[in-house]
């Protein structure tokens, strides 16, 4: 693809909503040049549209089985446009005289429900991504199988199947899975993306504005340690609701602070912690399940863009209503377009990184460099307590 026409579809994608069809068909155009595949719904589920109760035209790994009882003569299915090949369709409808074949598509899950809620009925499939097969049951629209009818059952990966929207396998056949990636012009962008961390910390940084992600609410980071999940959801929810210093750290740059729990009111969820230097501060306790008592050992995290960085003799009044302010020096100061990243040293809670936004024509609008004396501010809201 020349550069022009790769630069024409990049803005494309920028103004309008990406759907998953898009990005991959965008992928494919561009090369593939993914840097990145994480996992997406949790295991054996599919970042892409795909893990759904149906075999469609997919070939299987074993000999066919004949199934027990009559094949009728008509089939009808719902599924996404493009992941039949029209000639297995065709093959199929010979090999099992098959004489109405009714292929109907949609473009997303929830246009998938709004379908089958508004009347569409007599269908015999229908391939959602498996998270959404729950609201299908509660919504009447999915019986429970036969599995004397689906023979080569048996043959699905067992490390796929009793997922939670499913655990007694009773409604769906899983029949492919897969990540979603990042793809990134290495022409434009030089920094080594190889982890979610780095990411995020481009994404609101040096190439905030720049970022096209994908319109799915189905696309999800599972957060892994020693084999055990830690965490998972939308990227946006983990980036700002982090459960534990693993999975803030996982995704992008936050500022740690130890501290110690002072009080917590479960009613709540906030605490308030003083940490390790004598700074008193208050927050929200991410993980839910937590419940952290007197003297119990927590982290504040604080992610670098909730703060702000002032000269002195800017700063803000001291004493707002549920703001932190420190005062420090400047040690390092790092222009990076749209944003400009400080690194601040404070007595109280030691070095802190900031991200400040850059004000359009000026560059670094602070006007300050190393050595120089300033204030750091933030708001509690800011302050995520990490109770592991």
């Amino acid at each position: 693809m020349a550069e022009l026409e790769r630069d024409a579809l990049m803005a494309r994608m920028a103004s309008t909503r990406v759907n998953r069809r898009s990005f991959l068909a965008a992928a494919g155009l561009m090369g593939g040049s993914a840097a990145l595949a994480a996992c997406s719904s949790g295991p054996g589920t599919s970042a892409a549209p795909s893990a759904a109760a149906s075999t469609g035209g997919e070939a299987s790994a074993a000999p066919s089985a004949d199934a027990g009882g009559d094949i009728e003569e008509e089939l009808w299915m719902l599924n996404w446009s493009g992941y039949v090949d029209p000639a297995n369709m065709e093959s199929f409808k010979a090999e099992y005289g098959v004489k109405n074949f009714q292929y109907d598509i949609f473009a997303n899950n929830d246009e998938l429900l709004a379908k089958l809620a508004g009347g569409a009925t007599g269908y015999d499939m229908a391939c959602p991504t498996a998270d959404y097969i729950p609201a299908m049951v509660e919504g009447g629209f999915l019986q429970k199988l036969d599995y004397t009818r689906i023979p080569n059952f048996k043959y699905i990966d067992p490390s796929v199947l009793s997922q939670p929207w499913d655990p007694n396998n009773e409604y769906h056949v899983p029949k492919d899975f897969g990540t979603t990636g990042i793809l990134y012009r290495s022409k434009i962008v030089t920094e080594p993306v190889t982890s979610w961390k780095e990411f995020f910390d481009l994404s609101v940084g040096k190439y905030s504005g720049k970022v096209v992600l994908v319109d799915s609410m189905s696309d999800v980071i599972v957060v892994m340690r020693d084999g055990r999940i830690l965490q998972q959801g939308d990227p946006t929810e983990l980036y700002e609701r982090p459960t534990n210093r693993f999975v803030a750290d996982f995704l992008g740059s936050s500022n740690f602070i130890p501290a110690t729990v002072q009080e917590f009111d479960s009613s709540t969820r906030r605490a308030v912690v003083r940490s390790d230097r004598g700074l008193a501060l208050r927050g929200v306790v991410t993980d839910p399940a937590a419940t952290p008592g007197g003297g119990d050992a927590v982290t504040v995290a604080t992610r670098p863009e909730r703060l702000e960085v002032h000269r002195t003799d800017d700063a803000a009044s001291a004493g707002d209503a549920g703001w932190t302010e420190l005062a420090g020096r400047i040690q390092q100061g790092t222009y990076l377009g749209d944003h400009t990243e400080y690194r601040v040293v404070t007595d109280q809670a030691g070095e802190l990184i900031v991200r400040r936004q850059n004000t359009v024509g000026t560059g670094s609008a602070l006007g300050g460099g190393p050595g120089d004396s300033v204030v750091v501010r933030w708001h509690e809201e800011a302050n995520l307590i990490l109770a592991g």
